[in-house]
């Protein structure tokens, strides 16, 4: 799922695309409820084993930063699963 600036992803709005990797691209947003920059990670979803796999690494990943608390360490705010 690719992002626009402007575009609307639940309370964020989308400002920018900050990187994009192999299976991920992270853009720049703004929580209006709170008033703060994010980070908002959207992971591409692929079919089958390799997709599974994915999911799985993204939920362990989530799971370890949600465990930790260091100025050194994004904190994570939420974690969203989209059906599409």
């Amino acid at each position: 799922m690719r992002l626009e600036s402007g575009q609307r992803f639940g309370d964020l709005l989308v400002e920018d695309e900050i990187g994009t990797g192999a299976f991920a691209t992270v853009y720049r947003a703004r929580d209006e409820i709170i008033g703060r920059h994010v980070a908002l990670k959207v992971v591409e979803r692929e079919g089958g084993a390799e997709g599974e796999r994915r999911a799985r690494a993204v939920l362990r990943e989530a799971r370890l930063m949600g465990a930790l608390s260091s100025p050194y360490v994004v904190t994570l705010y939420r974690l969203h699963v989209a059906d599409d």
